[in-house]
């Protein structure tokens, strides 16, 4: 098939050109406003999916104590192939370098608990997870917790406790 192999030579010339990426992030960095980076997130969001569609959902690590107490980390081997192939995927790879842009931008113009910027931050979250990352993906998760800064108060636990209590329902008579 000579259009497939003309697919492959493409590859083999984008795997040679290291100046591909170096293109990709300079046009990302003109990503400045608001509607360039929802923009991106949308066009982040169709290459993930596209990338991804129909492959079944990446199994968690399993996480065992070692005789040190240290807790270690581990993937199916299965699972291992797939985190390896999502790497090697340039849709995937461009996603990230999308959602990285986005990210940029709504951290300088968006509060903390903004819901575009929360999105962008679990979006990317749930993109690393594919890749593998853990690590990245929970401290965005946990950057998202901790945006909303819920503290609780006596007066909460008191407002709760007594509508419990009042919550009977009344009988008529």
């Amino acid at each position: 098939n000579p259009r497939g192999k003309k697919k492959v030579d493409m590859k083999q010339q984008q795997q040679r050109n290291p100046h591909k990426q170096q293109q990709q992030q300079q046009q990302y960095s003109r990503i400045t406003t608001l509607s360039a980076a929802s923009a991106a997130q949308n066009l982040a969001v169709f290459l993930k999916c596209r990338a991804t569609a129909g492959a079944p959902a990446l199994t968690p690590p399993t996480t065992t104590a070692t005789s040190d107490g240290k807790n270690t980390t581990k993937q199916d081997e299965a699972t291992q192939k797939r985190i390896k192939q999502y790497k090697n995927d340039d849709s995937l790879v461009e996603a990230k370098q999308l959602y990285e842009a986005a990210l940029f931008v709504r951290t300088k113009l968006l509060h903390d608990a903004h819901p575009d910027l929360v999105a962008t931050k679990y979006s990317l979250a749930e993109l690393l997870s594919t890749f593998g990352d853990e690590e990245g993906a929970n401290k965005l998760r946990n950057e998202i917790v901790d945006s909303y800064d819920v503290e609780e108060s006596e007066e909460d636990d008191l407002v709760s406790s007594s509508s419990e209590t009042d919550s009977t329902p009344e009988t008529k008579k």
